[in-house]
């Protein structure tokens, strides 16, 4: 879903005007793990800054999109209706898998070619295996998955590179989904692996525990972190001069969720996301602003910005409508 905080108010801006969006957020800690926080600002930083094999779409209603963006229909039955798109994966399907290799699901991805990471490396099979068996480590995706590389020639002098990750079976799964009448029903879903960033093997191995600290990682999202204030504010600066949206988002904590709100309706910030009740009630009274809840968060926003809610809050298309 989209939250539009209306094309026309006191304060519509034209997109031209907002190259640079400031967000505020609560004061957060100091040495943040950027790839393991559930802190809101991680989660916002990983969205701009990272990106997974899918994502989670705000737009499409189908599991998945060809290389051009367009739904894919009837390739894995029920999922289909899930609410993800391709990203550094240009196809992928879900099979059965076989008794003798004893999966109860085999998830096959195909890894989009001419994909690089910020540091114009490309993006090969082992990285996003890197990135898999990492997020395995790290309980993003469950314990027992499995991942190998595939190399398919469909054509002659036509090579496809895949990644497959099975699914081995586990008794609570499978007498839950029997139970519910779901059949053969594996513990991966399409969430986990859009919430796995893949990331550049070599310099994630150098980074090694201070892998995710700060900007201390190597991934090919929409944004690069900069100016990392500790604690108190970051940037994100736009990548990839040509995507749409804001060239510059910034990131800036508050301790009083009151001095946010003044910075809100005095142009500031453009955003802020609070649980403060009272901040929230002053909020929807401000003809200025608008309230809305975007992801699970609520937030209050300068009329005449648009933000799309997917899984979690997209940074990517974050703009002023003319």
């Amino acid at each position: 879903m989209g939250a539009l905080f209306g094309a026309v108010g006191f304060f519509s801006a034209s997109v031209s005007q907002a190259e640079e969006i400031a967000i505020g957020v609560q004061e957060f800690p100091r040495d943040l793990n950027v790839l393991s926080s559930d802190e809101l600002v991680a989660k916002l930083l990983r969205n701009g800054a990272t990106r997974a094999l899918i994502a989670s779409s705000s737009a499409l209603t189908t599991s998945h999109a060809d290389s051009n963006g367009a739904p894919i229909k009837g390739e894995t039955g029920t999922a289909a209706q899930s609410p993800y798109r391709l990203s550094i994966a240009d196809s992928v399907s879900v099979e059965d898998g076989s008794a003798k290799d004893g999966y109860r699901n085999v998830w096959k991805f195909r890894v989009r070619g001419g994909e690089v990471f910020s540091n114009s490396l490309p993006i090969r099979a082992e990285d996003v295996v890197y990135s898999l068996r990492r997020c395995i480590t790290a309980g993003i995706l469950p314990k027992g998955a499995t991942t190998t590389v595939a190399v398919r020639q469909p054509l002659p002098g036509v090579r496809e590179t895949w990644v497959v990750v099975g699914s081995p079976p586990t008794a609570s799964v499978y007498e839950s989904s029997q139970a519910r009448g779901e059949g053969n029903v594996s513990p991966l879903k399409w969430k986990m692996f859009a919430a796995c960033p893949v990331l550049e093997k070599s310099s994630s191995q150098r980074f090694a525990t201070d892998l995710g600290k700060g900007s201390n990682f190597v991934a090919s999202g929409y944004f690069l972190m900069d100016d990392i204030n500790a604690g108190r504010e970051v940037s994100l600066v736009r990548s990839r001069a040509l995507d749409p949206g804001a060239s510059r988002i910034t990131l800036r904590a508050f301790r009083d969720s009151l001095h946010a709100l003044t910075a809100l309706r005095t142009g500031t910030l453009d955003i802020l996301f609070t649980e403060d009740e009272e901040v929230l009630a002053k909020g929807r009274s401000d003809q200025t602003l608008l309230s809305s809840e975007c992801s699970g968060y609520r937030l209050l926003g300068r009329k005449g910005l648009q933000i799309r809610c997917g899984s979690e809050v997209e940074l990517n298309d974050l703009k002023y409508l003319s």
